[in-house]
């Protein structure tokens, strides 16, 4: 029986961390061209829509979504992080401690992008993808402040 537990615990709490971190990595680890060949889509996409392309370039606008992309991959994270970390410490410190193991894993992916060609490590890229943390921090302390309200008044 126990055995089954760890086995759970693995696969519900570890694995999406795990999975979602290899996804960051993965594209992280892609060259400047690759990188940018992203945001040629979108271009590609607003063409389609009947948005002028040169415009949205223009505007800044593959800029802005790929910042937005960093802000809903780390979000993601954060939330992922903060649910294993809260299943071995169920208390208010998991918040914390999920914003520090996040932290850290955007220092260290800046730190490999140093390597792959055409990138490089900015550290404005770990306050932007920090804000996605603090999204995410905030709306799970909301959601627990309310569930720790209820818990008092019954």
């Amino acid at each position: 029986m126990i055995q089954s537990s760890k086995t759970q615990s693995l696969l519900f709490y570890w694995l999406p961390v795990l999975v979602w971190m290899s996804i960051i990595f993965t594209l992280s680890n892609q060259t400047k061209d690759e990188s940018h060949g992203l945001s040629d889509l979108f271009l590609a996409i607003f063409h389609f829509l009947g948005l002028d392309p040169v415009k949205m370039q223009a505007w800044g606008i593959p800029h802005l979504i790929r910042k937005a992309a960093h802000v809903t991959e780390y979000a993601i994270l954060y939330l992922l992080v903060h649910r294993l970390v809260y299943f071995y410490s169920p208390q208010s410190a998991s918040l914390l401690w999920a914003l520090v193991i996040c932290v850290a894993y955007a220092a260290s992916d800046e730190y490999h992008q140093t390597f792959v060609e055409g990138r490089g490590a900015q550290v404005s890229d770990v306050g932007v993808d920090s804000i996605g943390m603090l999204l995410a921090l905030l709306w799970r302390w909301k959601k627990y402040g309310r569930r720790e309200k209820e818990g008092k008044n019954t």
